[in-house]
């Protein structure tokens, strides 16, 4: 840029898209708070923890027969039934 010429529009998009870019590219998305939900496995309740990594990524976590169970999935509701899932799997 010329000393004394205003930067046009695009100019200044540019500009805070490269910065943008550069000053988020080490940040990773904060995990929103955790929702306990209720999953039925078996006839029998299980409390899990479902939270959110990312935007498209849910996390379930909780307890089973002992042992832990995480899973994903691309809403919260996925990320449970892929723990049900997973839950009843183990239990057969």
């Amino acid at each position: 840029m010329r000393s004394g010429r205003q930067p046009s529009a695009i100019e200044e998009i540019r500009n805070e898209n490269s910065v943008d870019s550069v000053q988020n590219a080490d940040r990773t998305v904060e995990p929103k708070m955790t929702q306990k939900t209720t999953v039925i496995v078996w006839d029998k309740p299980y409390e899990i923890s479902v939270y959110q990594k990312s935007k498209t990524v849910w996390i379930a976590v909780g307890e089973y027969m002992g042992g832990r169970i995480e899973t994903k999935g691309s809403s919260q509701s996925a990320a449970a039934a892929h723990w049900r899932e997973a839950a009843r799997y183990k239990g057969n």
